[in-house]
């Protein structure tokens, strides 16, 4: 996280990683954190939004019209194990009391929900867009497009897992 704010010099950055760095080295492939990037010149109508979780990273942008919130995602994936549920519902919950909480007139979620139409998390994720009067703003306007390939080496498999979650249609 530490060359997040060095990536252009016109932009800030906020952002979780999921690396422990407190502990020394690294070892391994560092995985994992969600991070937003916005214009400087923007920066007085940016106030973040307190996460606590790496895998939530979050930003009010002050508008004329009212508050907006912007929301990036990773959420957990599914191992088929009740654990890979529970850490999915959790992050689920607590995007629902961010939502509920903020007092933003438009609410934008985008990111890795892993979790396509086809897969076990997508029941969870259309309750939680239907409970939240959420649209899936992607799925209404794409199709029979792919956003992540995976090949295992005996079969390949394509879906669509990153999604953009609307409170409402924001026309720029």
């Amino acid at each position: 996280m530490s060359v997040i704010n060095c990536i252009h010099k016109d932009f800030h950055g906020t952002g979780l990683s999921a690396v422990n760095t407190s502990t020394g080295l690294i070892s391994g492939r560092p995985f994992g954190g969600t991070a937003i990037l916005f214009k400087k010149s923007l920066a007085t109508n940016i106030c973040l939004v307190a996460t606590n979780n790496s895998r939530i990273t979050g930003i009010y942008i002050s508008t004329s019209a009212g508050k907006i919130v912007l929301l990036n995602v990773y959420m957990p994936c599914n191992y088929g194990d009740e654990d890979s549920c529970v850490e999915y519902l959790e992050c689920l919950s607590q995007l629902h009391a961010l939502i509920v909480e903020s007092d933003a007139i438009h609410t934008i979620i985008a990111g890795d929900f892993n979790c396509g139409p086809m897969s076990g998390f997508f029941p969870l994720l259309h309750s939680f867009a239907t409970e939240n009067s959420l649209i899936m703003a992607d799925m209404l306007r794409l199709s029979n497009i792919s956003a992540c390939v995976s090949d295992d080496g005996l079969r390949s498999h394509h879906g669509l897992i990153t999604h953009c979650v609307l409170k409402q249609i924001i026309v720029l």
